[in-house]
């Protein structure tokens, strides 16, 4: 695949067409953040309407939540179109084949749900990875988000590092994302349990090794 589907339901249909005679088949998936933009700007320019509009974020968002997905993706495509998948390893997607290494980080999501925490509402991941890392962009100057305490305190990893992380914890149930033109990161209970202590998170292992 590419350039980036717009939408699981036109990447799961070549797998499908694929495996119809029941031979071996691959299938391989180019992602690349900046093709996700230029789909979003042409849905923002098309003349379909505010519903329209809608629909067409929420299914990309969908499948870039796919793309930056760090679980089974057997599981996450059968979950989304209504089945469910409870085993621990499907042998047929990347993430199951070669499992990406995995660390506990308690203490870098105990960072990410606290400066959301002090964030006067809710806002993306970039802003969030910006807080974090001590970003004196505009955004962050204008609204006085560099006097916060979180302000700086996770400047060790990288925006990347952030966005793998926050999606994790948000497939992991201690964060929501809310919204569908401009998603927004917020907390749930198990963010909450998390920030007291109550217990350990494991997610991707950070860069440079430590967490």
């Amino acid at each position: 695949h590419y350039p980036l589907p717009n939408s699981v339901e036109a990447y799961s249909q070549a797998p499908g067409r694929a495996g119809r005679d029941g031979r071996y088949s691959e299938c391989i998936l180019l992602y690349s953040r900046v093709d996700a933009e230029r789909i979003r700007r042409m849905l923002e320019h098309d003349a379909g309407g505010a519903g329209y509009l809608r629909m067409g974020l929420k299914k990309l968002l969908t499948m870039t939540e796919y793309c930056e997905n760090a679980g089974c993706r057997r599981k996450f495509l059968l979950e989304y179109f209504g089945e469910e998948y409870n085993g621990e390893n499907c042998g047929l997607c990347d993430i199951c084949d070669h499992p990406p290494g995995r660390a506990d980080c308690t203490d870098a999501a105990r960072l990410i749900v606290g400066c959301i925490q002090q964030l006067p509402g809710k806002f993306g991941i970039e802003l969030i990875g910006n807080v974090l890392r001590g970003s004196k962009n505009a955004k962050i100057r204008k609204y006085g988000f560099d006097a916060l305490p979180a302000f700086g305190s996770g400047k060790k990893y990288s925006q990347d590092q952030y966005r793998s992380w926050i999606n994790d914890l948000v497939r992991q149930g201690y964060l929501v994302r809310t919204g569908d033109r401009y998603p927004a990161i917020g907390l749930t209970g198990r963010s909450i349990g998390l920030q007291k202590g109550r217990c350990r998170v494991m997610l991707p292992a950070p860069e440079n090794g430590g967490a």
